[in-house]
């Protein structure tokens, strides 16, 4: 008796996990998806009138990572720039004058 439900407890922990993983991104590169931060205001950071509030964030940002949530596209990490060559620093003739 004591085993059935031990048993039955554990298949509803089973499906509740499984539930769980169907409502949450896949994923489909190296990274995983990241909610973004909520973007909000300080009260003591907002107008009095909310006429004047402007809205915060950024509209093509938010598209990006609702693509990125719904599985169209994978997650990424900003391409960082590398240089192929080591920057030569030349030193100018005025400047040396004026450190002498």
């Amino acid at each position: 008796m004591q085993r059935q439900a031990e048993l039955l407890r554990r298949r509803r922990l089973r499906l509740q996990r499984r539930q769980a993983q169907a409502n949450a991104p896949r994923r489909l590169g190296r990274l995983r998806y990241e909610d973004p931060d909520l973007q909000v205001q300080l009260s003591e950071e907002l107008p009095e009138s909310l006429r004047v509030l402007k809205p915060e964030g950024s509209l093509l940002r938010d598209r990006f990572k609702s693509l990125q949530k719904r599985n169209l596209i994978e997650p990424r990490e900003r391409a960082k720039f590398k240089r192929k060559y080591r920057l030569k620093y030349v030193e100018k003739r005025a400047f040396r004058e004026v450190t002498l």
